[in-house]
């Protein structure tokens, strides 16, 4: 192992070296955040650590940097076609694939998906910790926290555990942005981010409406964005109704050419992705002090960002989405778009909602976008209800009123047993708190897998 390389990074040379801010690409600007201080850094010695993808054993050292090398060479292959060619135009089904994979193993191995999984371990480890304390149980926790090397250990196993992530990413729309502007694209030390301009949507590569951005170049980005983005902006062009921005992006993915972007403003956008969702470092072939400067200012948060998920307090749902209008919205995820439906809840139960709504162009798609992934209530700006494979039905057309309820009736049996236990605890069932759970899931469980009828 004494030969082995000690510096392992965890953003490829290929892609730092784009940035560089010399004609021997070596040098780069560099900010931290933390710090807040801009120098300028070889590319040898930024986005990376020693021993990164070293793991350290009770009996052996093992370094694992070895794995990255294939992927690596994928990546700078795959990014200097794309910029030698300006566009997708001659791209294969195998190319395409190839930068699925470097997007997402790229994704995968950064300091902020490790300390994100160090965080889901702590806040798990703790909250079991909690509860044990609180019912006064001589139970020991059962979830042993991960040592720093485990945790290592899993992310770089995760940046290879990535097929799932990879088909998804293929059923995407993908095109490339090219940037015309004066401004250049910057880079980070998380340079896979994540984008969704609906109100409802999350920050992940699983969420509906999401967008993901990568650049690759000062002058290039390349774009995923879900195909429910796609379905919408169809829908709007057939109706003639298509802004001209818009338009670019469905013309980019439908030709394979490059979106070409003239607006400034639309690459700081961009490049203020990079600067709040990096984990530290900001990399680029300019000083970008006062852009992140400035960022920070506004969301002194994130100069220690060390996790891209929140875990809530259990037995407590969301926090409120002040991104949601106040009011009684039904959010429906259907099978090729999903809607946010202003409604008017008229009755509500543990498996089934009543609502008002008049006829409208998006509820008839709405109606005929099934079959449902999921659907949630929310009231005020706070989740309510939520419920998956849902169906909705109508009571009274000419009064404007219908019901959501779950597609499977064996919920709502399973409803009527929660019903009929709660009934039973208030007439004073006499049995020990853990028993009577028990016997309950002992009664589901039978009625999930014996009853083949209803």
């Amino acid at each position: 192992m004494t030969n082995e390389s000690k510096k392992h990074h965890y953003l490829p040379q290929s892609i730092l070296r784009r940035f560089s801010i010399d004609s021997k690409k070596k040098q780069i600007y560099v900010f931290d955040k933390q710090t807040e201080k801009s120098y300028t850094s070889s590319i040898l010695n930024s986005g990376s650590e020693k021993d990164y993808n070293t793991v350290l054993t009770d009996r052996e050292e093992f370094n694992l940097e070895f794995l990255f090398q294939k992927i690596d060479s994928l990546y700078a292959e795959i990014t200097k076609k794309i910029i030698e060619q300006g566009s997708f135009q001659n791209f294969e089904a195998d190319d395409f694939a190839s930068l699925a994979a470097v997007t997402v193993n790229q994704l995968r191995r950064t300091n902020l998906e490790r300390s994100t999984l160090d965080y889901v371990d702590r806040e798990i480890y703790n909250t079991i910790e909690k509860v044990i304390s609180e019912s006064k149980s001589n139970h020991q926790n059962g979830h042993e926290k991960l040592n720093p090397e485990e945790i290592k250990a899993f992310s770089i196993m995760n940046a290879f555990d990535i097929e799932e992530e990879i088909y998804l990413l293929l059923k995407m729309g993908i095109y490339l942005i090219k940037n015309e502007t004066k401004i250049p694209f910057i880079i980070s030390d998380t340079p896979v981010v994540f984008d969704n301009n609906f109100e409802y949507g999350g920050l992940g590569i699983f969420e509906k409406g999401i967008e993901i951005y990568f650049p690759i170049s000062p002058q290039f980005m390349v774009s995923f964005c879900c195909p429910t983005i796609l379905n919408k902006l169809q829908l709007q062009a057939d109706f003639g109704i298509l802004d001209d921005d818009a338009a670019q992006i469905l013309r980019a993915v439908q030709e394979v050419y490059p979106l070409v972007l003239n607006n400034e403003e639309h690459v700081k956008y961009y490049n203020s992705l990079q600067i709040l969702q990096s984990y530290r470092f900001v990399y680029g072939n300019t000083d970008n002090s006062s852009l992140v400067k400035a960022i920070i200012l506004d969301n002194p948060k994130i100069k220690f960002n060390q996790t891209t998920v929140t875990l809530g307090e259990m037995g407590k749902g969301p926090p409120p989405n002040k991104n949601l209008p106040m009011g009684d919205l039904l959010i429906i995820f259907g099978n090729k778009d999903h809607n946010m439906l202003p409604v008017k809840i008229i009755t509500q139960s543990q498996g089934r909602i009543e609502f008002k709504c008049e006829k409208s162009f998006l509820l008839a798609v709405i109606l005929n976008d099934v079959p449902y992934e999921r659907a949630e209530w929310h009231c005020n700006q706070s989740l309510r209800w939520a419920v998956g494979k849902p169906e909705i039905n109508i009571i009274d057309q000419a009064s404007d009123l219908y019901e959501l309820t779950y597609a499977d009736k064996r919920m709502l049996q399973i409803f009527e047993l929660i019903r009929n236990e709660k009934k039973k605890n208030e007439e004073g069932f006499k049995q020990s708190g853990l028993r009577r759970f028990l016997n309950f899931i002992k009664t589901i469980k039978i009625y999930l897998f014996n009853k083949k009828t209803l």
